[in-house]
């Protein structure tokens, strides 16, 4: 029998050691909080569908046994790759509801794309420091922005 505690450092590393160590040996996983990422790379797309099910099945069932819940509404999956849409789309499923299909998906604050090319994270980072940088051309306007010294502590 399996104890994981509930409280202290030790019981997250319990937690993060006992997942990673359910799956496949050619199925690599990384955790963060309750962000889970699997991936399988190679050549042959019917052999990486299998084991990519294979290792989602043996999460679902040991979330199961342990009281945690997947859900295949908020899983995404991403097909990366630099080819032309070559290889067609396989299904994955947690508990015969399929997982969706995305161009793009935010892991642990980036965002990739399926080519693996960084515009839409960098689009985004541009969007967000735009207008923190709009915020600053405000405050530091020569007629009545603030002095020398405030816009340095901010």
């Amino acid at each position: 029998m399996l104890r994981v505690f509930r409280k202290g450092v030790s019981s997250v590393l319990l937690f993060l050691s006992f997942i990673l160590n359910h799956l496949p040996p050619f199925v690599t996983g990384t955790l963060y909080v309750d962000d889970l990422q699997i991936s399988c790379k190679g050549c042959n797309m019917r052999l990486i569908e299998r084991q990519l099910q294979n290792a989602i099945n043996k999460i679902v069932s040991w979330c199961d046994e342990k009281g945690h819940t997947l859900s295949a509404e908020k899983s995404k999956r991403v097909h990366f790759c630099r080819k032309r849409d070559i290889h067609a789309d396989f299904i994955l499923s947690i508990r015969n509801d399929a997982i969706p299909i995305v161009d793009e998906i935010r892991f642990l604050g980036v965002i990739f794309d399926r080519r693996l090319t960084f515009p839409p994270h960098i689009f985004h980072l541009r969007k967000k420091y735009e207008k923190s940088l709009n915020i600053l051309k405000v405050l530091s306007c020569t007629s009545w922005g603030a002095d020398r010294i405030s816009l340095l502590r901010i």
